[in-house]
């Protein structure tokens, strides 16, 4: 028992080594603002208004509070990639960093879909598509890195609850 935990410890620790920080860093802090940015412009407050939220929602700040976590551990996931040593896996990591780049894309797409233009089944397409993004990115950073795969399972399971409350919006509205 013993032995398996430093073992666990020793592949964590080698994992970690060939991290650059001030990337994780950087990528964590222009996700989140970016997120702040499409957050607050997004966001309608006339269309806002209108919208039945479901009983399971949280409150505005916890919204956000939690997007801006999320979005700042895919970010992270994706730094830990890039900074990974490419050696044979550069295929995977261009791959990876395509899925990214879409995914984040749609994530800040997906603030004005739903709260401004209140077009929920749109909404809940690009998460169903995110969440297939999610779905290929972790299987690549499995390869690559197991601690950026577990920041990209983290990130879908607060997209799962995303697509979950854009479902309820679809059907309410």
């Amino acid at each position: 028992m013993n032995t398996s935990f430093l073992d666990a410890k020793r592949r964590v620790r080698r994992e970690l080594s060939c991290i650059n920080t001030t990337l994780v860093i950087i990528f964590a802090a222009a996700a989140v603002t970016l997120g702040i940015i499409f957050a607050i412009g997004g966001v309608d407050g006339d269309a806002c208004d209108e919208i039945i939220f479901p009983e399971c929602a949280f409150s505005p700040f916890f919204m956000c509070f939690f997007f801006g976590i999320a979005v700042a551990l895919f970010a992270v996931s994706q730094a830990i990639i890039i900074s990974t040593p490419a050696g044979c896996i550069a295929k995977q990591k261009t791959r990876g960093t395509v899925l990214f780049a879409c995914a984040l894309i749609l994530v800040y797409v997906w603030i004005p879909v739903m709260f401004t233009a209140a077009e929920f089944l749109l909404g809940t397409l690009l998460v169903l598509i995110i969440m297939l993004a999610c779905a290929a990115l972790f299987s690549i950073a499995l390869k690559i890195n197991r601690i950026a795969a577990y920041a990209i399972f983290a990130f879908a399971l607060w997209m799962l609850y995303i697509l979950y409350f854009s479902f309820a919006l679809l059907l309410l509205n």
